[in-house]
């Protein structure tokens, strides 16, 4: 039962930060959770952070499979989006 009821609130969680936000395609629901939650703390649109990640990092962190993982670690990176 306590499963279930974690699952749950953790869904209604991830649903709420997602409302404001028009998720992006590469993330998973969760890590568009952390960035939606993200762009409010820091008043700045998901999309010029996504921008940011897009224009400053080398391509070799933009592979498919790694993309979500260093894009959320991008927005916990002080001298970058969260450090401004």
């Amino acid at each position: 039962m306590e499963g279930v009821v974690k699952k749950g609130v953790l869904e209604n969680f991830m649903l709420s930060q997602q409302q404001s936000l028009k998720p992006i395609p590469q993330l998973s629901h969760l890590a568009n959770s952390v960035v939606s939650r993200c762009s409010k703390i820091l008043k700045v649109p998901s999309e010029e952070l996504q921008h940011r990640f897009d224009i400053e990092l080398p391509e070799s962190v933009k592979q498919l499979f790694t993309y979500a993982r260093n894009f959320v670690e991008f927005l916990f990176i002080p001298s970058t989006a969260c450090g401004n």
